[in-house]
């Protein structure tokens, strides 16, 4: 649950900064702040998906 609050913190700063010290528009910090989300959502299912396949190779392999 730690990371999930972590990360939710990290896009809210990121959308704060863009459109607050960056001085975006509103529209162009939220589409900044969904993009990197679902950029991080793409590196954690990578990220998992070796893991596990690592996980059933060492598995098979006993």
């Amino acid at each position: 649950m730690f990371w999930y609050t972590f990360a939710a913190t990290l896009l809210a700063g990121w959308f704060l900064f863009g459109w607050l010290v960056l001085r975006q528009g509103f529209v162009d910090s939220v589409g900044e702040a969904l993009g990197t989300a679902s950029a991080l959502l793409l590196t954690i299912s990578v990220v998992e998906a070796a893991r596990r396949h690592r996980a059933r190779g060492a598995a098979s392999e006993r």
